[in-house]
């Protein structure tokens, strides 16, 4: 083969195009296959995102409805001191947890001091506890949507509705008055 000095050896147009259509392809089959992947892995976080709140919200309720108010030192009450006495629900929006306290304890939800007064209410996307008698509150859970109260009598029906990422789950508890 003679190699005149002239002559450019390249890519013709027909083999860039090619290469190119070919690329492209790849490129679209591997954004198929990354989305595919990245789905369900985005989804099962935000679901243990949900869940994890969720248990954190009922965890928190349960130790307060559970028949004593446990003091800073994570004492629980006596069956005369710091017994749960009385439960409101304001507006459906709101939960009221009364701890008889005193000395000595009456035995009555007096809803002020002495007594210990614990209430849940949504601020915003935070379920948040407040002690109403050192005013002091804290968040149980975050990316709540929609908190309701039921009374049923015996019984508080609480309704939860996490959002976080697109996904919204209910979780519906009853718990009956120790």
């Amino acid at each position: 083969m003679i190699v005149r000095p002239n002559q450019r050896r390249g890519f013709t147009l027909i083999e860039i195009t090619v290469s190119s259509i070919l690329l492209a392809l790849l490129v679209v089959l591997m954004g198929k296959i990354w989305y595919g992947m990245l789905r369900p892995t985005s989804y099962m976080a935000a679901r243990a995102r949900l869940d994890e709140e969720a248990a954190l919200a009922a965890a928190a309720l349960a130790r307060d409805l559970g028949g004593y108010y446990s003091d800073p030192a994570g004492r629980l009450g006596t069956q005369n001191l710091y017994k749960f006495v009385g439960r409101m629900q304001v507006s459906n929006k709101q939960l009221w947890l009364c701890y008889d306290a005193g000395n000595p304890p009456n035995g009555t939800a007096d809803w002020t001091s002495p007594d210990i007064v614990i209430d849940y209410e949504l601020d915003g996307t935070s379920l948040i506890r407040r002690n109403q008698s050192t005013n002091s509150t804290f968040v149980v859970a975050q990316y709540v949507q929609n908190l309701d109260f039921l009374n049923l009598g015996d019984r508080v029906q609480i309704q939860i509705t996490f959002s976080y990422r697109g996904i919204t789950q209910t979780y519906t508890v009853v718990a009956r008055d120790p």
